[in-house]
């Protein structure tokens, strides 16, 4: 079983060459380095001495991720990857291998996972280069004159990535249970626009969205979040513990149909 697991997660790695993935990750992070870049360049008379410019610089850069990029990204990104065998439907090609059915679902699985995570600790360090590079053009910014809080933002980052999990359940399931791509694609933006309508108007259904979970995780300033932002209890919030828990549902009622249902 931990063998086949094992291969099985080298093939995925191996298929991610022939999806367009890498360039949805350059894009994403690209998009935000631009953003947070343009703005620091178009407000510097704005510029506080004193003050630490890597905390606006990092609040700005994970706040558009987590408010505008996140959700989509994983909507796409979930979609590339089963889409391989949607396409080619070579599904009972990978169920007639001598492979359980369980191998090949989680290693799909931790696939997008670990792209989502290796995405987000990616976006953090290209965020300190942007510091650096807005300080060779931008000297009164003052970035040289203070440290980077690199293990700070990879937590925060964290968290948000942990309250993706049940948008990752939730489509990982939709792409598995339809055949044609655009109907989990459409059902997750349709998701993430209700997801980001709710969040701005500020209300407490909000919290039962799996969607809004990365914009409410942690208040980034952008929007008034009082009655929508994490609790936290203990190391966790309490968005990220819901987000746990719609993961574990789908993931298994996912396995479930995947473990049972026939392959023609």
């Amino acid at each position: 079983m931990k063998t086949n697991f094992i291969n099985h997660l080298s093939a995925e790695i191996r298929k991610l060459k022939s999806t367009p993935i890498i360039y949805l990750i350059v894009f994403c992070c690209a998009f935000v380095l631009s953003i947070v870049m343009i703005a620091h360049s178009l407000d510097r008379n704005s510029v506080v001495l004193g003050a630490d410019p890597w905390r606006r610089c990092f609040s700005a850069g994970i706040g558009i991720y987590s408010f505008f990029v996140t959700v989509p990204f994983v909507v796409l990104l979930v979609t590339a990857v089963t889409f391989v065998e949607q396409r080619a439907n070579a599904w009972k090609l990978l169920y007639t291998m001598p492979v359980t059915r369980g191998s090949i679902y989680f290693s799909k699985l931790t696939i997008i996972i670990l792209t989502v995570f290796a995405t987000s600790f990616l976006l953090v360090f290209a965020l300190v280069g942007a510091g650096y590079v807005l300080d060779q053009f931008l000297p009164e910014l003052e970035f040289a004159y203070y440290q980077a809080p690199v293990y700070t933002n990879l937590k925060n980052i964290t968290h948000g990535v942990i309250a993706l999990l049940g948008v990752i359940g939730i489509q990982y399931f939709l792409s598995l249970w339809f055949k044609n791509f655009l109907i989990p694609i459409s059902i997750g933006i349709i998701g993430f626009i209700l997801a980001f309508i709710l969040t701005t108007i500020n209300t407490k259904i909000t919290l039962y969205v799996p969607y809004s979970y990365s914009m409410v995780v942690k208040d980034y300033g952008m929007f008034k979040l009082e009655h929508t932002k994490g609790i936290w209890n203990g190391w966790l919030t309490n968005v990220e513990l819901y987000s746990i828990l719609c993961f574990v549902f789908f993931v298994g009622l996912g396995y479930f149909y995947e473990r049972w249902r026939n392959v023609e």
